[in-house]
């Protein structure tokens, strides 16, 4: 079982990465795009990541933003996905 330290780290991550490449969550969710559900799918995703800190690194590196994911980000697709609307 995960403690919810971890949860709430990736959840961060998730989030982080998400507003990083351009993609509102809460925005999207308020239109029904992104349920709970998914939310919840895209943070385990993230959790089996196993490289968080290489994904923090490029978060750090591209604090102004990003036109996409890198290639390892488990929420690639999904992202790709909202942010396509």
């Amino acid at each position: 079982m995960f403690g919810m330290k971890k949860l709430n780290r990736h959840a961060d991550l998730s989030y982080k990465m998400a507003e990083t490449v351009g993609v509102d969550l809460t925005e999207v969710g308020q239109r029904g795009y992104f349920p709970p559900e998914t939310v919840r799918s895209s943070i385990f995703s993230c959790m089996g990541c196993d490289d968080t800190s290489a994904c923090e690194h490029w978060l750090e590196d591209h604090s102004k933003g990003a036109g996409e994911t890198p290639g390892y980000c488990r929420n690639s697709d999904l992202f790709a996905k909202l942010k396509r609307g």
